[in-house]
């Protein structure tokens, strides 16, 4: 997840809100906070980058999800998460992996054509 034109203590707090897919975000499941320091915030010209596989956040199709910056009282709602199963090897082992094909962020929706799995946030 990369955020553009944020400031630094604009994304230094991060509560990710997980919701039962399809009920209008009435229904929450759980909920994870994330302070400066828990996670590696990199910052590249304007674009600020939150890994999106930190901890306990890790966006399944079967959820939709809510990210919320505090210090902007910005909410930005994911829904519609499609993944595709891929299977490689990796030192003679199977790997799996669930790469997104398509995401929606409120209005908007993200293709995606390699295993990075960003999309970009514009305040």
């Amino acid at each position: 997840m990369n955020f553009i034109n944020f400031d630094s203590t604009e994304v230094d707090t991060i509560v990710t809100k997980k919701y039962e897919k399809g009920t209008a975000f009435v229904k929450q499941i759980d909920s994870t906070l994330f302070k400066e320091g828990d996670y590696r915030m990199k910052r590249n010209g304007d674009t600020i980058s939150f890994p999106i596989l930190t901890g306990d956040f890790l966006l399944s199709p079967q959820f939709d999800y809510k990210i919320v910056l505090p210090q902007t009282f910005k909410e930005i709602k994911i829904t519609e998460i499609t993944v595709d199963q891929v299977r490689g090897s990796c030192a003679g082992k199977v790997q799996c992996i669930n790469p997104f094909i398509s995401l929606k962020t409120d209005d908007k929706i993200y293709y995606f054509t390699d295993y990075r799995n960003e999309f970009y946030i514009k305040k």
